[in-house]
């Protein structure tokens, strides 16, 4: 009771965020006059068009420097919710649509090759008229080599339009991956997705490798001797591999014989199974993403079974050309082998922070035959590639294709209510598994349908938030959150019975501890910090406290990158001082630090002792004293940090894994436990 009176004090306090809302929403009224909305709006496109008028503007919106934002954008337009997260960016080209900033749609105010995806819904009612080459020669010169067209709308009475619009695609050396049709019977509308290819015919030819990316590709193979020594036969793909192949000589790797090929067209002479490992390097870059689907299937068909591939990929910009088909981020890559279904056990970033190492095994990542039982997923799975730190949306939906559920993931921030809806109806699942606070609001406008349905309806909600009373009751079956203090709320709240603590995990081969790299930093952090907001204050404080003292590196816009950053430091710091009377509450942060191999320290809070062992797998304190004996004591000496890391990464790996997680939720459905499994007794 008195945490939720703290929470309704800090309402109070940013009352201020409030009447701000409530301006937007009169604003956003007056502008439903169309002449009024169109002026307003027209003003705004030529002011935006400008690249610096944007990015000052972005600057003060999202207070953070947008030079200083390595990432790919994803541009949505036509969208009703906005997505706060960085690289989502929403605009339109009216106000009254409430975009993050109202654009001119055919010149975005992006550099050259800096977004991953165009995602525009209702694309004929922004553009009536038949003649798209322009747009769509603008469009290409924003996006990266290999970046995605995403393009939603009503096929009926714009046949001709949508015929013009596929040739106008393929004008401009567009793939088109692929034409989904499967909503024409719910609302009407197709998807097109078209993927920007390099027109350059590299087949035939050998591309350079420059001096300095050779080695750098050198030195991520000696460091990764062990995944490549002692086969029979490997073979290298890749331009100029023989320079690879005679470095691998140098360094005695213990391989009988090492095959080069530099296109995948020359395995077709390569019968089946014949290799035992692979490398490729200086490859990928230079091929379309249509030949993707035809580079795994030649590699699983010449490698044996459970065969090592080494993978090394420039990542974004660094080592292109005017050669590069594509660009890679360790999303971007993550994405593409789960399409093709390949089964990797880690990928990192490399020492020099340009190439992106992964490490392959020749299987399926994914069982082929599903189980019976129909699982809808429902959260902000947008966010699944673009933000992997996040751990949540990537992890969760990778455990249940590695269970081998008949599964379904829907973005409930991209699509509305009504669709949704119709999705499930038509899916028919067992279970409906909802996720994160938008999925509350879902299940309230729909909960008279989830009571009379046999669904089964799964909530789990990882956030701290003051729960508005409202009968679930018949609509949620179970429920999870990530405070254990506050399953008495929600029950009484909610009026629910079942409500069950279950912490957020990891999934070891996207978070994971990277030793190749040097420590050159005392304390990390990566997180909000502020004096003035409640939950921050604290935490704040005690960052000056330690900066006064060591050498300390604040990370900010880390989006796919965060235990590479990590494992620069030889401590990382965590928690939320304000929330440690609440048992058993804590976000995702100590667990990426644990799967990460961190030396991770927090402010104590009740019941940790039953996650972690103080000194062996983490470190934490109760006041200044204590916080600055421990990183005394710690950070200077190796040994003992060492042995910190160690434990920590198995802990994760063995507790606080998504597999083991969703493993647990299912045996609490399905009455085995109610009991939760990641605790260390």
């Amino acid at each position: 009771m008195q945490f939720n009176n703290k929470v309704k004090k800090i309402k109070k306090h940013f009352l201020s965020k409030h009447i701000l809302k409530s301006i937007e929403r009169t604003y956003y009224r007056i502008l439903k006059n169309s002449i009024f909305n169109s002026f307003i709006s027209s003003i705004f496109r030529l002011i935006f068009r400008h690249k610096i008028v944007f990015r000052f503007y972005f600057s003060l919106k999202k207070s953070a420097n947008f030079r200083l934002i390595n990432q790919f954008w994803i541009i949505r337009i036509g969208f009703t919710r906005r997505r706060n997260y960085i690289p989502f960016i929403k605009l339109d080209s009216h106000l009254s649509n409430n975009p993050f900033c109202c654009s001119n749609l055919k010149n975005l105010p992006f550099e050259s090759e800096s977004c991953q995806m165009i995602y525009i819904n209702h694309f004929f009612k922004y553009f009536p008229l038949q003649k798209f080459n322009k747009l769509i020669k603008s469009w290409k010169e924003k996006l990266t080599p290999g970046g995605i067209i995403k393009i939603r709308f009503k096929l009926r009475n714009n046949e001709r339009r949508f015929e013009i619009l596929r040739k106008t695609l393929n004008e401009n050396n567009f793939y088109i991956g692929n034409i989904d049709k499967s909503d024409l019977n719910i609302d009407g509308n197709i998807s097109v997705k078209a993927i920007k290819q390099n027109s350059l015919n590299i087949k035939t030819t050998s591309v350079p490798i420059s001096f300095k990316k050779l080695n750098e590709i050198n030195m991520i193979l000696e460091q990764n001797k062990d995944i490549i020594s002692n086969k029979n036969k490997i073979c290298i793909l890749g331009h100029e591999s023989k320079k690879i192949k005679d470095f691998l000589e140098k360094i005695n790797i213990n391989v009988k014989e090492i095959q080069i090929f530099n296109n995948i067209d020359l395995f077709l002479n390569i019968s089946e199974d014949y290799f035992d490992g692979a490398i490729i390097a200086n490859y990928f870059e230079y091929c379309n993403f249509s030949s993707n689907q035809k580079i795994f299937h030649e590699l699983r068909r010449v490698l044996k079974t459970n065969s090592n591939i080494l993978a090394i990929i420039p990542e974004k910009k660094n080592h292109s050309s005017s050669e590069s088909a594509q660009f890679f981020d360790k999303g971007i890559l993550t994405r593409i082998l789960d399409d093709n279904n390949i089964k990797f056990k880690w990928i990192n970033l490399a020492t020099s922070f340009k190439l992106i190492q992964v490490f392959i095994k020749n299987k399926y990542n994914f069982p082929l035959n599903k189980r019976k039982t129909k699982i809808f997923l429902l959260g902000n799975y947008s966010l699944r590639y673009a933000f992997l730190n996040n751990a949540r949306w990537d992890s969760q939906a990778r455990a249940f294709e590695k269970l081998g559920f008949n599964i379904q993931i829907f973005d409930i921030r991209d699509n509305s209510f009504p669709y949704l809806l119709k999705k499930i109806k038509l899916f028919n699942p067992d279970i409906l598994w909802a996720g994160g606070k938008d999925a509350h609001d879902f299940l309230k406008k729909y909960g008279e349908y989830f009571k009379i349905s046999k669904i089964k309806v799964i909530y789990w909600l990882w956030d701290i938030i003051t729960p508005e009373k409202f009968d679930f009751d018949n609509i949620i079956d179970y429920m999870f959150i990530t405070s254990k203090g506050e399953i008495p709320l929600y029950k009484r709240t909610y009026n629910l019975n079942k409500v069950y603590y279950m912490p957020l995990g990891i999934m070891p081969e996207i978070i994971h501890r990277n030793k190749s790299i040097k420590e050159i930093y005392d304390v990390g952090f990566s997180g909000q910090l502020s004096s003035y907001h409640p939950f921050y204050k604290e935490r704040t404080e005690m960052l000056n406290f330690i900066k006064q003292h060591f050498k300390v590196k604040i990370f900010k816009n880390l989006y796919n990158n965060l235990p590479e950053y990590y494992s620069k430091c030889k401590i990382i710091f965590g928690g939320t001082p304000y929330f440690k009377d609440l048992e058993l509450y804590a976000s995702n942060r100590p667990y990426i630090a644990l799967a990460g191999g961190c030396c991770f320290i927090t402010n104590y809070f009740k019941g940790l002792e039953k996650l972690a062992e103080n000194e062996k797998h983490m470190l934490w304190y109760h006041n200044k004293h204590e916080l600055k004996h421990l990183l005394d004591k710690y950070i200077y000496n190796d040994h003992l940090r060492e042995e910190i890391k160690i434990n920590a990464e198995k802990l994760a790996k063995e507790k606080h894994n998504y597999k083991d997680r969703l493993i647990n939720m299912l045996d609490i459905i399905n009455d085995k436990t109610k009991d939760f499994y990641g605790f260390i007794n």
